[in-house]
């Protein structure tokens, strides 16, 4: 199991960070592990974090959560339809992450 739920402590033996940014970076760091991406998705948190004055705070975080996580789908473990938004939204809907996490990678900007 590479993610148990966005709602779980732990995950595969690992104590998450309760913010959806940190589980974010740290579900992104796990599944990307390797992956040439994953110093993509970091710049992109750095970016969306440098930005994040011009979102309402009740919102910043999902907005960073999204920016670590929408490239997981390309991960071979995560591959369902061989579209990456959708594969990444649909693994972490099945996981219980907010919708609007889940829809942003597949619809930029959307739900934030």
């Amino acid at each position: 199991m590479l993610y148990r739920s966005v709602n779980s402590q732990r995950w595969d033996g690992v104590i998450v960070a309760g913010t959806l940014e940190a589980k974010g970076r740290e579900v992104a760091a796990h599944i990307m592990q390797g992956h040439a991406r994953l110093p993509h998705l970091a710049t992109v948190a750095a970016r969306a974090e440098a930005l994040s004055s011009t979102v309402p705070k009740p919102k910043v975080d999902a907005l960073v959560a999204s920016a670590w996580l929408h490239d997981i789908g390309y991960a071979p473990a995560l591959r369902r339809t061989d579209f990456h938004p959708l594969d990444g939204a649909l693994f972490l809907r099945r996981k219980g992450w907010p919708k609007a996490v889940c829809e942003s990678l597949t619809i930029p900007a959307a739900g934030l």
